[in-house]
């Protein structure tokens, strides 16, 4: 639960710090667990952002 927590954390300062953008940030959560990145620890298997 931690981990959730902590890359939700994550995801809401990028958006808001305008690192990521709204879409990026609504497909990050609805195909969460498959784009989880543990923070930064591996590739998600879902990519999610428009690099």
């Amino acid at each position: 639960m931690t981990d959730l927590l902590s890359e939700w954390q994550r995801r809401k300062k990028d958006l808001a710090d305008g690192k990521i953008s709204k879409a990026e940030y609504t497909e990050w959560k609805l195909n969460w667990p498959k784009t989880t990145d543990d923070c930064g620890k591996h590739e998600p298997v879902k990519e999610w952002r428009n690099l």
